[in-house]
């Protein structure tokens, strides 16, 4: 069923300029100079700090400026190590306002975040300061995911069973690898440790331990343990709407689009995406793949490349990125949802046009790069088949992007219409 918003979500560029123009401040200063620890406590980037800080509600936000001399950026989420009482409370410490957005009421003390930027990337004069405002503000996106989508904590704790099953599953074929005794009582005790090691919620324990005592042999120890897990928590709680988007793997996935939702919505889509796309080709450099343009050998690469990703897909082993196009393919989805929309201010109507056609030309520009000029012809076909089949990424054919963005405007409006 399809959610009518009441109030309008696309907030723009207004709310971030302080950030923005703080943060040209602190690039102009750092750029080209050797790395320092003195630069995560310069006076300039505290200052970014407490922008963030007020503008989005955290109790307390870093920028961490690594010496790693590659392109990268990323984020500690604020759902690490919490309970799920503390869950609970951030979730519940989550407001919104028409102007700014979402943001939390940061006398919670318990939303915090570090976003880290490679001194590698602020040195590259290929990316704007603008396409980094809009990384950092898909890095902070990451830590409204659960607040905004998951307000029960179904999903989020569900995610967190699964990491600890792969922690186990990694510690068994450690022990095979370097060639120590395998027998159920070490599987066993593995599970034991595994699990003492998280703050796991009270009224899934005795899942465990119902879980943990069948397992007997190692082809069936983690198969067995994920499927009694999953078989409970779907039977328990997956009846809502989200559900193709939140289980298993795809949960991540969701997280990501959200992100990139997050940042769109203050009119940073295009710079994400330009952004997205040249950390690519820069990964793709990096890797040293050879790039053939001889029709042929690119025909069978792209087959094999398609194989092992339809290999990946059954096996629930893919990456939680989605690929370049199929991000922005999804954040054009969002946009023409707000432009949809009765009642909008005109200027936000050309804005919103503006995006769309600019990020569609990121798109066109991609698929209909001159072949003589590609470096990357291998790489580029390998998306362009996959944007054609399944517009971008293989899970696309599994997920509705309609509940997602149904699921941020209800939020939305949940939290203006209870003050």
């Amino acid at each position: 069923m399809e959610y009518t918003q009441l109030n309008e979500l696309y907030i723009g560029r207004k709310p971030i300029e302080p950030l923005q123009n703080q943060f040209t401040i602190v690039r102009n200063k750092f750029k080209g100079k050797p790395f320092s620890l003195s630069m995560n406590t310069d006076k300039d980037v505290l200052k970014f700090n407490r922008i963030v800080e007020k503008l989005f509600g955290f109790s307390s936000f870093a920028l961490n400026i690594s010496p790693n001399q590659t392109i990268n950026a990323y984020t500690w989420g604020t759902t690490v190590f919490k309970s799920k009482e503390e869950l609970k409370r951030m979730i519940n410490s989550l407001k919104a306002s028409a102007n700014t957005g979402f943001y939390h009421d940061s006398s919670s003390g318990l939303v915090t975040g570090i976003c880290t930027l490679n001194i590698g990337l602020i040195n590259c004069s290929d990316f704007t300061d603008e396409e980094i405002i809009a990384c950092i503000l898909h890095e902070i996106g990451h830590n409204f995911f659960e607040a905004v989508t998951d307000k029960n904590c179904v999903y989020s704790l569900v995610f967190k069973i699964i990491k600890v099953l792969s922690n186990i599953n990694r510690k068994i074929n450690n022990n095979i690898i370097t060639g120590k005794e395998i027998n159920s009582d070490v599987i066993k005790q593995d599970v034991d440790n595994t699990i003492k090691s998280f703050d796991l919620i009270g009224q899934l324990s005795n899942v465990f331990t119902k879980v943990k005592n069948r397992i007997f042999s190692i082809p069936h120890a983690i198969t067995n343990t994920a499927k009694n897990v999953m078989k409970y928590m779907s039977s328990k709680f997956f009846r809502e709407s989200m559900e193709d988007n939140m289980r298993r793997t795809r949960f991540a996935y969701t997280n990501e689009k959200f992100a990139d939702s997050f940042a769109v919505m203050y009119g940073y889509g295009t710079e994400l995406h330009s952004f997205l796309q040249k950390i690519t080709d820069y990964y793709v450099k990096e890797l040293n793949i050879k790039q053939s343009r001889n029709s042929v050998i690119i025909a069978y690469k792209v087959f094999d490349y398609m194989l092992t990703n339809a290999l990946l897909y059954i096996l629930n082993l893919m990456d939680e990125h989605p690929s370049d196009l199929a991000r922005i393919k999804v954040s054009i989805e969002y946009l023409k949802r707000e432009l949809a929309k009765e009642g909008l201010d005109p200027k936000v109507k050309l804005e919103l046009m503006k995006q769309i056609n600019d990020m569609q030309k990121l798109i066109d520009d991609y698929i209909n790069f001159p072949k003589d000029e590609d470096n990357i012809a291998i790489i580029r076909a390998y998306y362009k088949e996959l944007y054609r089949r399944f517009g971008g990424d293989r899970r696309e054919q599994d997920t509705d992007n309609k509940a997602l963005f149904n699921a941020i405007d209800k939020r939305f409006d949940e939290i203006l219409n209870d003050k």
